[in-house]
Formats: C-alpha cells, structure tokens, sequence
C-alpha cells in the first residue's frame, strides 16, 4: 500500500492508498488541463462504493463542486467537496479503458487506460475490475447538448496549480489516476499530485484558510520603510480581502502619485488573475523570488538527489543568475530545457521547466532590483505567521469564521501602526454618554426575618 503524504503521478499511471473518515485529500493539476479520475470503496464494506447516480440525483445537478456530496451507492455520504478551483468536472462517463480506445478511437493497440490502472491499484485492497463503476472525473469538462443530451469533451478548465478538496466521510480504499484519454485532457498527458499529510478535517466545516495581504512602502534602495498588513478569516475567493487590498492600493496614488508599484505574490493562478485585472492601479509584476528559488532547487534536485553537493553548487550558481544576470530569466530555462532534453524521464524537471516559461515576464528581477523595487513577499509571510500563525493557530484552538475576524481586524491595525485612529472611530461610533445621577441615597435592604425551624421529634 502506497501511504499517502504527498504522490506524484505520472502521465497516464494512477496510485491506491487508505483514506481515513475526516482527512482531507487534494487533487492538483500541476501543469493544467489534465483529468485526474478518483474513485473509492468503503474500507469496511467494500460493496459500498462511490455513486454517480446517487450523487447526481440528490445534488439535482450533473457538475458537482464546492460544498456538494458524494454518496456511495447505498446512499451513505462518502466525500464532501470542501474547495473546488475550478467548478466543473464529470461524473457521467466512465473510466476510459482498453475498449474505450478501440470503440471511439478506432486503436486496437495496447494503451494505458485509467480503468486499468484502477484495476492495478486497487487490487491490493481486495477489489475486483468488475466492482469498479464510473468514477469522478475531476477537472473533466463534458458539456451536454440541451436538446439532442449529445455530450461534448472540451479541454479541461483547470490551469497550472488548480485543485480540488474531499473530505472523507468514512474511511476508504482510494484510486486516482492521471487519465489516459487524449481527448479528455486536450491532446496531451500530464501528471496529477495528490496530498494529504494527514490533515484531518475538524468540525462542520474542516480546517480554512485565513488570508493575508500587505501594502509595504520602501525607500529608493528597495529597503522597508512600513507596512498595512490585513488579514481575514476563511471567505468564498477571498472576496472581501481583494477588496480591501483594492481600497488600500488605490488611495496611495491619490497622495503620492510619483510613488511606483510592483505587485509580489507567488505563482498561484488566483493571486495573477487578481493582481493583473482593473481592480488594482497598473504597476510591475513578480512572482516571489524565494518562490521561484524552490521550484528552482525541486527542478535540479529531481536530476541530481536531493541534498547533494552537485545540487548546491548548481542551485546557488543558478539562483544568482536569475536574481542578479539581466536576462537570467533565459539563462535559467534554457539549463532546465537543457535538463529536460538530457533526462526526459525526470518529470519534475519538466513540470518546473513549464513553470519558469509561464512566469518568465514576471521574472525579471535584476530589473526590478535596479529600479529599486521590491523582488520578495516576506513582508506578507510574516504577516501571515504574525497575525494569524501565532495567534489562531494554538494547540486546541477552534475558531468560527465571525470569532476569528474579531481577532484578525485588531492586530491588523496594530501591526499596521493605525491602532489608535480605528479604537478612536469605534469610540465615536458606539460611545454613549453616561449621566451620574447626584444626591443618591443607598437604602438598606431589610432582612425577612427567619421562620423557627420545627423541633424533630424521634
């Protein structure tokens, strides 16, 4: 049995594990469009296993996301979708197979399938090929033709980093591939990761992420001159925290319009979707170079060991090109295709290759460095350990969404030097004045006198 930490996929493989009731598990798409099928069986009963039907009928809609069930075929709940980034994937069409191959692409020849490898890794737990029904097809966009019901296969809508979050509802036998049809994932196979590290799920509503932004001011030099740290509580796409961050950024220029923006934040999709649109003045972009150094160092560990003295001496060389070269940028992905080209069986080389070249605009930090402009979010990391780690992540500690605000608006202003002036727009707002009455005359209580207590009698 493969124990579930953090695996890998490779391009048309799959992977089985045991999933315990409460623990969460991610499925990513770490390049982007690529299908990735999950089905499961009851640990304790393996004829309950993962329905289609059931789950479609109760949820009374073909595409399933956040905050849907999936229910076994008994009716029992077997997942809960906690996050979904994406929001469509199907549970119509089965696993795609050695027949599914000859049937709609007309090859008779050997080919990978996610039903087999279904099959492979979930005979361990005891489970038959027949017993495997259709799975849930994350990430999988079919569209259904609302007069003819004819079902289209589009490529999927996941981007690089995009996942989604299942709750366990019992403890399972688990299958998840990366799927094997070339039309389901737009032509092309790519790997899928799946993680748990035994994150188990508390509560109604699991473990949240809260979310944290800063605006940091810095001098020519690029060096910290202060900071607004804002921080919320778990919210639906971070609704209110890019508001806010919009209020914030926007009134700078209205007091210093000669002061130059650049926007820092990793490489996640949602965070570039934000920070590139209108909502926010137009300004450099970077991705988080301490970010891109890690991805730099998975990319040249995968070829030689992690932890090797070949590993830092070629991480260090090439983690100065890219911060300090003008145009290390190029230099660094032309060694990684170089890596690639030499070790094409290295799939992290290529998966971290793919990652450079769609970040490359955002990676011209010797350009930034000599504007004098920020390269690195630690400001907002430290944030996040300040403002929430420290305080709402305590041993014990359960927080509701409305209780944790109450803490995180506070330390905000506190961290953000602004104290003093919110406490005194609270003060105006809820203060009431008191009138102390004089000449007030303390009466003293009279005692009710005791009644006798009766005499027992033996």
């Amino acid at each position: 049995m493969t124990p579930l930490h953090r695996i890998h996929i490779p391009p048309q493989t799959g992977t089985g594990f045991e999933l315990r009731k409460g623990q969460v598990l991610r499925i990513t798409d770490p390049t982007g469009e690529q299908v990735s099928d999950l089905m499961a069986f009851s640990k304790h009963d393996p004829k309950k296993v993962l329905s289609s039907g059931r789950s479609i009928d109760y949820a009374n809609t073909i595409y399933l996301t956040t905050g849907h069930t999936l229910y076994s075929n008994d009716s029992e709940p077997m997942f809960t979708i906690l996050e979904d980034k994406v929001g469509r994937h199907d549970f119509l069409l089965t696993p795609c197979s050695q027949e599914t191959f000859s049937i709609i692409y007309k090859n008779d020849a050997p080919h990978p399938s996610c039903f087999g490898n279904l099959v492979k890794n979930l005979e361990q737990f005891g489970i038959e090929p027949h017993q495997i029904p259709t799975t849930f097809n994350v990430f999988m966009n079919v569209m259904v033709d609302p007069e003819k019901g004819e079902l289209t296969i589009g490529p999927p809508r996941s981007k690089a980093g995009d996942y989604t979050e299942f709750r366990a509802e019992m403890d399972m036998f688990v299958g998840v591939t990366a799927c094997s049809a070339e039309m389901s994932n737009n032509y092309s196979f790519k790997p899928i990761d799946v993680a748990n590290d035994g994150r188990t799920s508390k509560g109604p509503a699991g473990y949240r992420e809260a979310s944290c932004a800063t605006v940091s001011f810095c001098d020519g030099k690029g060096d910290l001159i202060g900071a607004i740290r804002i921080a919320r509580a778990p919210e639906a796409k971070k609704a209110t925290l890019k508001k806010m961050l919009a209020a914030e950024v926007s009134a700078v220029p209205l007091a210093r319009p000669n002061l130059k923006v650049v926007k820092v934040a990793d490489g996640a999709l949602d965070n570039w979707d934000y920070l590139s649109s209108s909502a926010l003045p137009a300004g450099e972009e970077a991705v988080d170079f301490y970010h891109a150094s890690e991805h730099l160092h998975d990319a040249i560990a995968n070829v030689h060991g992690d932890g090797t003295h070949e590993t830092r001496f070629r991480h260090a060389t090439l983690r100065e090109t890219l911060r300090d070269d003008d145009g290390g940028i190029d230099k660094v992905i032309r060694a990684l295709k170089h890596l690639a080209t030499k070790h094409p069986q290295k799939k992290i080389v290529a998966r971290e290759l793919a990652y450079f070249r769609k970040n490359r605009k955002r990676m011209c930090y010797s350009a930034l460095k000599a504007k004098g402009l920020m390269i690195g979010s630690g400001v907002v990391e430290a944030a996040c350990k300040t403002l929430v780690t420290q305080r709402l992540k305590q041993s014990g500690m359960r927080w509701s969404v409305r209780g944790a605000q109450a803490i995180l608006t506070p330390r905000g202003w506190d961290q953000s030097e602004r104290f003093d002036n919110a406490w005194a727009l609270i003060a105006a707002t809820f203060q009431a004045d008191i009138t102390v009455l004089a000449n007030v005359i303390a009466f003293k209580p009279v005692a009710t006198p005791r009644k006798p207590r009766p005499k027992a009698s033996r």
